[in-house]
C-alpha cells in the first residue's frame, strides 16, 4: 500500500491488484461507509481509479474554527 498527500488537497491510497479467488463474498460496506462519512463533512467527492492499480483519492477535510458572535 502506498499513501501520499497530493497538493495538500487530497490523500491518495494506492494498492496493487492481486488475482482474486474464484468466489469472494463481499458486501462492499467499507468503501460505501467511507463515502457516506465524507459526504457528511464535505461536498467534495471521493475518486476511485480501478485500472492496473487500485487508487482511492480522499479529500482532506479542513478543520475550520467556529464562528464567534
Amino acid at each position: 500500500i502506498y499513501i501520499s498527500a497530493v497538493d495538500n488537497t487530497d490523500i491518495s491510497v494506492t494498492n496493487t491488484k492481486t488475482e482474486k479467488p474464484l468466489y469472494v463474498h463481499s458486501m462492499h460496506v467499507g468503501l460505501e461507509n467511507i463515502i457516506k462519512r465524507y459526504q457528511f463533512f464535505t461536498s467534495r467527492n471521493i475518486r476511485i481509479d480501478d485500472n492496473h492499480k487500485y487508487t482511492v483519492m480522499l479529500p482532506i477535510i479542513q478543520n475550520r474554527p467556529a464562528k464567534t458572535a
